[in-house]
């Protein structure tokens, strides 16, 4: 592992890391042995990770058992997501039906029983843990749903105000299950809850300008990305995702009230987020920069030039340079994964 990761950065290695852990692919115990042994921490040069294979042990078939267990998991993920789906059909056709307490029931309970089998999964790693991040994901979404029935049909408040009741339930809820299993989405649940309690609150008080709420949301959604390139919070990667989703939505209740200032402002955050990806090497970053500026450019050069030429030419311009953009990321990239592979045996003799 030393090999292999001595040209990341101390804060590179904590983001991939954060990204093996987040993939299933270590679990946060192994993450912090190989930080600690990167480190260079000599208290644990002994120690080695409950399933790491002996030193000079032959490898496996590459792939085979991992992809097949995998490919499992995902049948069994969607043959689950079909059997809720017809039990929500068959409840829909009856829903009105059963009294307020029998729906209470029937969305309270399969939502502790997730709740309670996320608890006792929360340490496992591989599919278990897997696992244990949906079912808490599930636990979630269930208590929001239990608090919204009851402040719906339990109470005469306000939508808005239901809103931001549900909200402010399930955000600690969702801050819980990141504290007690720290995956990607948990910090995905954690950062979607607590930006929509801080939208929510602010019309709630009064504030009802979307362009005032857009950027507090798009602040706290760059805030949620800087943490994330520290990072501050783990896993680093959901968090990155996060922030920039909670921001792309902020700058665009912007530009519902303003239209060429808000677009304008995701196409400036568009363009320097695939300028930071060049210097970061990341295709995620590239990726989501990319899809920004295609959403918001066009927009912004027909507001700007109409039907004239000048639009078609602006945006053949910024093809261009998303493509160079590309081919740069990809370059470095190559030469990055090229530095950090081992050298064979034949070239250490």
């Amino acid at each position: 592992m030393a090999t292999s990761t001595q040209h990341l950065r101390p804060d590179g290695l904590r983001t991939q890391t954060g990204v093996w852990v987040s993939a299933g692919l270590i679990s946060q115990e192994q993450a912090r042995y190989i930080l600690a042994f990167e480190a260079g921490d000599g208290s644990v040069t002994a120690l080695r990770p409950p399933t790491a294979a002996p030193l000079g042990a032959a490898p496996g078939p590459v792939g085979a058992p991992g992809r097949t267990a995998l490919a499992v998991e995902v049948v069994a993920y969607l043959g689950a997501a079909l059997i809720v789906a017809a039990v929500m059909g068959i409840l829909g056709q009856t829903w009105e039906d059963v009294p307020l307490a029998g729906r209470l029931v029937l969305i309270g309970v399969p939502a502790a029983a997730a709740a309670a089998a996320g608890w006792f999964l929360r340490a496992r790693s591989g599919p278990l843990g897997r696992l244990a991040s949906v079912l808490w994901l599930l636990a979630c979404g269930g208590t929001a749903a239990f608090v919204a029935l009851v402040c719906a049909e339990g109470t005469d408040l306000s939508p808005s105000a239901s809103t931001t009741v549900t909200l402010g339930v399930v955000a600690p809820v969702a801050v819980l299950a990141w504290a007690l299993q720290r995956r990607s989405l948990q910090m995905l649940a954690m950062v979607g809850t607590t930006t929509g309690l801080v939208a929510a609150t602010m019309y709630q008080s009064g504030i009802e300008s979307a362009a005032t709420i857009g950027t507090v949301v798009a602040a706290v959604g760059l805030a949620w990305f800087a943490q994330a390139r520290v990072p501050v919070l783990e896993p680093a990667l959901a968090g990155t995702v996060a922030g920039l989703v909670a921001a792309y939505a902020g700058a665009q209740a912007i530009s519902s009230v303003w239209p060429v200032a808000g677009t304008a402002l995701v196409v400036v955050g568009a363009v320097a987020l695939m300028g930071l990806s060049v210097v970061d090497r990341s295709t995620l970053e590239l990726l989501m920069g990319a899809f920004a500026l295609f959403t918001s450019l066009p927009q912004l050069m027909f507001e700007w030039f109409g039907d004239s030429i000048g639009a078609p030419l602006a945006l053949l311009v910024c093809g261009v340079v998303l493509v160079l953009v590309a081919l740069r990321v990809a370059s470095t990239r190559r030469r990055s994964e090229q530095h950090r592979r081992p050298m064979s045996p034949s070239a250490d003799s």
